[in-house]
Order: C-alpha cells, then structure tokens, then sequence
C-alpha cells in the first residue's frame, strides 16, 4: 500500500512540473551570448590615450593620476574593446566606467558616462552577423578642436 501511494504522489508530482512548464516550452533555456568589437582608429599624428574612470568625480589632479585603465594608440594604429554581452542591440563600450578623458598630447576631451565614446551614434557599424557585431571609431585632428589644453585644470 505504501508503495502504491508513492507511486501516485510521485506521479502527481511529475503531472504538476510538467504542465507548468508546458507554457514555456519554445522559450530559449539560455540566452545568446552576443559579441562586440569596437575598433579605435587613430588617423592623427600624435598618440591618443584614453584614461578611464570609474567615479564621476574625477576634478582634480588626485583622481586624474589614479584611471582604472589607460588605453593608448599611437599614430596610424588601432586599439581593440571586446564584450560579450546578452540580449543583442548596442553594447555599450566602457560601460564599467563613468567618465574618459581622451587627450591628444596637446589637447584634452571629457565624456562622461551617456555620451561620447559610451554612446552608439558615434560608431560606425562596420560587420554585423547573427550573433557579433564590429564597430568602428576614427580619432582625427578635428576631434580635440574644441578640447582643453592638458595642462588646464580638470573640470
């Protein structure tokens, strides 16, 4: 008897899982792992570096000297970001970061967090395929035009 009893508990139980899990059934168990590649040309005569930070707060010279990452492209080189990310649409690069400070050797240029480098309108979308994408950004002369000097102080 209580192995009959077992049987019908265990049977009901199956019954149960399976009918609630009949409305997912064509539901994706995982995500797709999409991948991005973001290409940073440097068509200028000088060195880029790009200093990222993770605070916002980034307004003096204490800060500036400690970036969580420099990045730096010489003249007529290029410099490769990849994410892999879920869900597809714009991975947003630098995403871990608040705030960039691009200089020229000569000239300095701030974005912060939404809006510059983190930003897809700035991108030239060069390979798309079902699962990776490959986005393009060029440095050229005319992007430091409205910069500060880099012995200005930060703001």
């Amino acid at each position: 008897m209580k192995r009959i009893f077992t049987i019908l508990i265990l049977s009901c139980l199956i019954v149960g899982m399976t009918s609630q899990c009949s409305e997912k059934i064509g539901e994706p168990i995982v995500e797709t792992i999409y991948t991005a590649e973001y290409i940073f040309r440097n068509n200028t005569t000088k060195e880029v570096t790009i200093r990222c930070y993770e605070d916002s707060y980034v307004d003096n010279e204490y800060y500036y000297d400690r970036p969580q990452e420099i990045i730096s492209i010489a003249p007529d080189e290029e410099h490769t970001e990849c994410y892999s990310y879920m869900g597809g649409g714009f991975a947003e690069p630098f995403f871990e970061y608040r705030v960039l400070y691009i200089e020229d050797g000569e000239y300095r240029v701030k974005h912060k967090f939404s809006e510059g480098l983190f930003i897809e309108d700035n991108y030239v979308l060069k390979t798309e395929r079902e699962w990776y994408r490959e986005y393009v950004f060029t440095f050229t002369d005319d992007f430091f035009k409205d910069g500060n000097p880099v012995d200005a102080p930060l703001r």
